[in-house]
């Protein structure tokens, strides 16, 4: 009889629905009735990791979106700062001659540097969604971190160099600026800031790489990237064996425009399953 009724138990058809949770184990009938995550079982816990919900697609799509127009307002800050700040005094110039320029341009100085350390500011917001963004489609996992980490050393040290201008503007409102050892080297700090151009030269060499892999942007602007980083190595060596020449800004404007189409193609993205989304409600549509 015990061999006829177990022979009978594996023979048995197990319909779906209540009969085959009736053929599972007592231990798997509860712990799938309960609803804490850790008691779950494993197929229920990775079926919800496979499937992101609406509100992750969401916020996904805003987080790009923001980012490309923190990107697109970090170049119209920067460049108007640049504009605003004139030609500066070579640093072998007259004491006096440095003194009068900060005198006759101080309100156009204090401008151009608050809207560079808010360009600065800004140009963080970019990085940290460009950071989120390689992190997800970059395979090694290397690209991301150096990205955010060079990113931040030239923010870094390009509000060290600002804010010895915004002193200098300071003190020429409100006259003064009468010590010339301290007018000389408030000019040297604010001239130092070619030294931010070899982190900016590692930001736009890691940049190339992940957009010649195809992680991100179009593939012009990774020959820009890598480009603009051997301009921006230049430059570092023309500020570093002469203090007295002007470092000439081709490596930043290159860096400008690759920033630029960056944002234009995160304002551009749309996840796969928004995108999936739109096309079935246009196809509803259609056939509607």
């Amino acid at each position: 009889m015990a061999a006829a009724g177990n022979s009978s138990w594996q023979h048995r058809r197990v319909l779906p629905g209540r009969d085959d949770r009736s053929a599972r184990s007592p231990v798997r009938r509860t712990t799938d009735q309960l609803h804490f995550p850790s008691v779950r079982s494993a197929e229920s816990r990775t079926v919800a990791h496979r499937a992101p919900d609406k509100r992750e697609i969401m916020l996904n799509d805003r987080q790009q979106k923001v980012a490309g127009c923190a990107g697109i307002l970090f170049v119209v800050l920067f460049a108007a700062g640049i504009v605003l700040s004139g030609n500066s005094p070579a640093l072998n110039a007259s004491t006096a001659k440095i003194t009068q320029y900060y005198l006759n341009h101080h309100a156009a100085i204090l401008v151009s540097e608050l809207l560079i350390n808010l360009a600065s500011v800004v140009l963080l917001w970019f990085l940290g969604g460009l950071h989120a963004n390689l992190r997800q489609r970059d395979e090694p996992g290397f690209l991301a971190p150096v990205v955010l980490a060079s990113g931040a050393a030239t923010v870094a040290l390009g509000m060290v160099s600002d804010l010895a201008g915004t002193v200098a503007g300071l003190l020429a409102a409100q006259h003064s600026l009468a010590d010339p050892s301290l007018t000389r080297a408030l000019l040297e700090i604010n001239n130092g800031a070619h030294l931010a151009f070899f982190p900016l030269a590692v930001l736009t060499a890691t940049l190339a790489v992940a957009i010649l892999q195809g992680a991100i942007g179009a593939r012009w602007v990774g020959w820009l990237s890598a480009l603009s980083s051997a301009v921006c190595l230049v430059s570092v060596v023309i500020g570093s064996l002469d203090a007295d020449t002007m470092v000439p800004p081709l490596g930043l404007l290159g860096f400008f425009i690759t920033v630029t189409a960056l944002s234009v193609s995160m304002l551009r993205y749309r996840s796969p399953a928004h995108a999936a989304g739109l096309a079935s409600r246009q196809a509803t549509a259609a056939h509607q």
